[in-house]
């Protein structure tokens, strides 16, 4: 039975290889995705995404991002991402409150590996990722949803410009798995 298996998966191969173009591969390199350089973290679950925010008195919202101040231990408001620079109108949303938490515990709630200099790190929430683990978008296999996957990516690939050009502040892709999230009634 494991022969057959074997078998089998080594004729899919060739099969697979011979039907890639070359120019498909190329959108798979570093050099073709150089805007999109992201240090990477994770939520673990999206309902511990949804109540980190409803616990702070915030609506949870991902497609967009934060600035966090390390020395004041506050992620900023709108305005005050503002003041920083105006390009980051663009990659962070007009509702955002400022609030106050202690680094470790952003840094724990994100899965990431803090800047050690600097007083700024900016976190992106990226669209929801399936639950299976398979790290894919949610919706990715629904030729429906492929605006919203599109516009999502624009958004992220945006941010990713935006950040480059601040080369002084970290950014950092937060990924939100559709663990734990329960559709409303």
């Amino acid at each position: 039975m494991k022969l057959i298996l074997w078998v089998l998966l080594a004729l899919s191969i060739p099969a697979f290889a011979s039907n890639v173009h070359p120019e498909h591969l190329q959108v798979f390199t570093d050099e073709a995705n150089k805007t999109e350089q992201w240090q990477r973290g994770n939520t673990k679950r999206f309902d511990t995404f949804e109540q980190f925010f409803l616990t702070r008195d915030h609506d949870p919202y991902y497609r967009t991002g934060y600035i966090y101040d390390m020395h004041n231990e506050r992620v900023l408001s709108y305005q005050e991402s503002l003041a920083i620079n105006p390009s980051f109108e663009a990659i962070t949303i007009d509702e955002s409150k400022g609030f106050n938490i202690p680094k470790q515990e952003l840094v724990a709630f994100l899965n990431i590996t803090p800047p050690t200099s600097g007083q700024y790190f900016y976190f992106y929430f990226d669209s929801l990722t399936q639950k299976n683990g398979s790290g894919r978008y949610l919706w990715a296999d629904n030729p429906d949803r492929r605006g919203f996957l599109v516009r999502g990516m624009e958004k992220r690939q945006k941010a990713a410009r935006i950040m480059q050009a601040h080369k002084s502040i970290p950014w950092y892709l937060i990924h939100i798995p559709f663990i734990g999230y329960k559709p409303p009634l």
